[in-house]
């Protein structure tokens, strides 16, 4: 019984070895959608995106740093919610840190993280403030992406890097005209 166990876990971390580096991360916590919305108060309301990114990245060029969570330094950062669009430029780290517009790469730029504040989320999402009750449903249609600025002034932009492109369906509970909070995962 023991050698038979042992074999067994020899052979998985052989399979775990062979496995893509991407596959041991992808488990639980990877990607997360959520957004709060308060009709009373709508500065208060808030949506965060941490969305895999690692496919678009990896295609980008390492801009030299020891990880890649600056490679999409000095680009524009466009954010669309069902046709609304939120932009940033990201700084010389990659990183966008405003009152409203947060974002940044993580997990050496696998993963990018965005959070947006003080949106009219009723009118974006769309959610009715006269809804009550739990295991609502809105499907959410998210663009994301980054422009590269030219190398030369007066030369045309180069093309945007299409980083997430989708649908979410947010789940969420709300109480009539007061609070609706609501998740993806």
């Amino acid at each position: 019984m023991r050698s038979t166990r042992g074999l067994f876990l020899a052979l998985l971390g052989l399979v775990l070895l062979a496995a893509p580096a991407s596959a041991h991360a992808m488990g639980k916590g990877r990607t997360k959608k959520s957004f709060n919305a308060y009709f009373q108060a709508p500065e208060k309301n808030r949506v965060f995106f941490k969305c895999d990114v690692e496919a678009a990245v990896l295609a980008l060029e390492n801009t030299g740093g020891s990880t890649r969570n600056d490679d999409l330094a000095n680009m524009d950062l466009t954010v669309t919610i069902n046709g609304t669009s939120f932009t940033e430029t990201l700084d010389e780290k990659g990183k966008a840190n405003t009152d409203v517009f947060k974002a940044k790469l993580t997990a050496n730029g696998r993963i990018l993280q965005v959070k947006l504040n003080d949106l009219d989320l009723e009118s974006i999402l769309p959610l009715d403030p006269a809804d009550d009750g739990k295991n609502l449903t809105v499907d959410v249609t998210l663009h994301i992406e980054a422009q590269p600025q030219p190398e030369n002034s007066g030369d045309p932009l180069p093309p945007a890097i299409v980083l997430v492109d989708e649908v979410v369906t947010f789940k969420y509970s709300q109480k009539a005209d007061n609070q609706a909070k609501g998740k993806d995962f």
